[in-house]
């Protein structure tokens, strides 16, 4: 089983102006801050994800990665086994919605 949670908060940019490329004018330039009085948002995601190695075992190498996996009954090269399975199931969530940031019109 493993799972990770993330989360980010932005920083919208203060101040009257910032550094945007107007229609037409083909180089950066000083435009209207449009985040004037609007909320910094957040967004997070998360997952978590299960998996079940049936007919042999996963191996860790040095440095902490995973490694080869060890089949205990082959298929193939003469020992006619049944060979390995891996079942893996996953759900993932990720919110790139704040409701403060989009009711104030971000």
């Amino acid at each position: 089983m493993q799972g990770e949670y993330g989360q980010l908060d932005v920083d919208l940019p203060g101040g009257a102006f910032v550094r945007g490329n107007a229609p037409g004018a083909g180089r950066l330039a000083s435009v209207t801050n449009p985040f004037i009085g609007i909320p910094d948002p957040t967004f997070t995601g998360w997952y978590i994800e299960g998996s079940w190695f049936f007919g042999g075992h996963k191996t860790y190498e040095q440095g902490g990665r995973w490694g080869r996996p060890v089949i205990d009954h082959p298929m193939f090269y003469g020992s006619g086994g049944w060979g390995a399975l891996q079942v893996v199931g996953k759900f993932d969530v990720l919110d790139q919605s704040d409701t403060a940031f989009n009711n104030a019109g971000g």
